[in-house]
């Protein structure tokens, strides 16, 4: 039986479309983002990109502080 061959890959990666960041919250407000995640029927990820994009938005904007 002949082996199949595995496909070939690229020797450099493309960049990164997006990038990762670390969220600490207390306890406390981490249920507090829990519950609304899931009421709006997000995961906690989702609700938080949404809430910093809003954030950023509004600052943008000449609406923060």
């Amino acid at each position: 039986m002949v082996r199949k061959r595995a496909p070939k890959l690229p020797a450099i990666q493309e960049p990164k479309a997006q990038m990762a960041v670390r969220l600490e919250l207390p306890i406390e407000d981490y249920r507090r983002l829990e519950h609304q995640a899931r009421k709006l029927g997000l995961t906690k990820a989702s609700y938080a990109r949404m809430a910093v994009m809003k954030t950023i938005m509004a600052d943008e904007e000449g609406g923060g502080k």
